[in-house]
């Protein structure tokens, strides 16, 4: 504790001090002002009245040090409960920062951020960066523009790496110190110290189009630009971030757009996969005419179009009174712009099928293949799949490709 309070004014830590009052609790502090430590308020009783408490360290008070200190060590009051804590800052325009640097389990930073609402974690990160600094080419190469990056879902696994993997869910902005504060004059000091990256607690989602709800985002900043802001607007998210979200998304949009034709398949991909985890998967039936079309409900023509074959399934069936086994495939079909999801059956007839065009084979879900019809005799045909070309894979893409084609199942 910083601050404690004597005669009604706030004061800090002096030798001598003996009637300062703990300006929550008002039980009786003593200094602590040794060699080792950090000059400091104690209670003296061993138990703290705010369980939120945690000792200070010289980055903490660097930290608190930017601000006046009117906005240090705030006493935080909610009328209904009678709860009170005390944040580390809280600026005049209302956003309140807590500077973390013990590890602190999940439930007090949840309780934490319920409890602030419109706050910013400043996280002590120097302990993880050579964690970070082995993988700052990866946000290099994600990088949007000059101050803003995402981590798209393929590099997933690797951005764990990146930044600690507890804060990554946190509903508050989250910001990364891997050594603004610290010493500067280190070896060991580098142009990726001079910045705070801040992650963002939305993450794009299939909203976007091709987009998903496991991308990270985030900016980074200088401490005296991160600062200013706090310090002049009334939300850190709303004032900040979600304008920086809003352009991040146009230039991705963008990106996509002009992107390689195996990229979009792949976020299509994936946009199938989360359908299917909240259940929100929307099929739409193919049959094949006697003409050899192959029509929706709504006779929509979906013959020679791109696909791609997610899973296949099958089941007993009867045909012309004998009994075989039916496939029925489901399937990913661009059209144009626009990605359907489909089922379709490939077979009936017996129980023994050999289409030769890889279709069972084991990499049948990474080809993609044109959805065409073969003319068997008279008016029955057969859905048909001309291979086209493979698609680029991940570890990731093909955990994705196996999750549906085992849910199809």
């Amino acid at each position: 504790m910083k601050y404690a309070v004597l005669n009604g004014e706030r004061i800090e830590p002096q030798k001598g001090i003996k009637d300062a009052i703990c300006p929550i609790c008002g039980e009786i502090v003593v200094p602590k002002c040794g060699q080792i430590k950090i000059h400091h308020w104690a209670h003296q009783s061993t138990i703290n009245c705010d369980p939120w408490w945690e000792s200070e360290t010289e980055w903490h008070r660097k930290w608190k040090d930017n601000f006046s200190k009117e906005c240090q060590e705030v006493i935080m009051h909610d009328k209904k409960t009678g709860e009170k804590h005390v944040a580390d800052i809280k600026t005049q325009s209302g956003i309140v920062i807590e500077f973390q640097h013990s590890p602190m389990n999940i439930k007090e930073q949840s309780s934490r951020e319920q409890f602030y609402k419109n706050m910013v974690w400043v996280v002590d990160a120097r302990k993880y960066y050579d964690k970070f600094k082995q993988n700052i080419n990866l946000l290099e190469h994600c990088k949007s523009n000059k101050n803003y990056f995402y981590i798209k879902i393929d590099s997933f696994e690797s951005q764990k790496n990146c930044f600690p993997q507890r804060w990554l869910e946190s509903s508050v902005p989250v910001i990364f110190d891997f050594g603004i504060n610290g010493d500067v004059e280190n070896i060991d000091y580098n142009k990726q110290k001079k910045w705070l990256w801040c992650i963002f607690p939305e993450k794009f989602t299939k909203n976007l189009g091709y987009w998903f709800d496991e991308t990270i985002c985030g900016m980074y900043l200088k401490k005296e630009t991160f600062i200013n802001r706090v310090l002049n607007y009334d939300s850190f998210y709303q004032n900040i971030v979600i304008p920086e979200l809003e352009e991040l998304k146009k230039k991705i949009e963008q990106k996509i757009k002009n992107g390689k034709e195996e990229d979009k398949w792949i976020y299509a991909i994936h946009n199938v996969r989360l359908n299917i985890k909240n259940n929100n998967i929307q099929l739409k039936k193919l049959d094949i005419s006697h003409k050899g079309e192959i029509l929706d409900s709504n006779n929509r023509n979906y013959n020679n179009y791109k696909c791609l074959v997610l899973g296949v399934k099958s089941y007993i069936s009867t045909y012309n009174g004998n009994e075989c086994i039916k496939y029925n495939a489901l399937l990913l079909i661009k059209m144009g712009k626009e990605f359907i999801i489909a089922t379709i059956d490939i077979f009936s007839q017996n129980s023994t099928i050999d289409l030769n065009n890889n279709l069972f084979s084991e990499n049948y879900g990474i080809t993609i293949k044109t959805l065409s019809t073969y003319h068997l005799f008279g008016d029955k045909y057969i859905a048909w799949f001309e291979d086209d070309k493979g698609i680029w894979t991940t570890e990731k893409l093909k955990k994705d490709l196996e999750f549906i084609c085992n849910n199809f199942k």
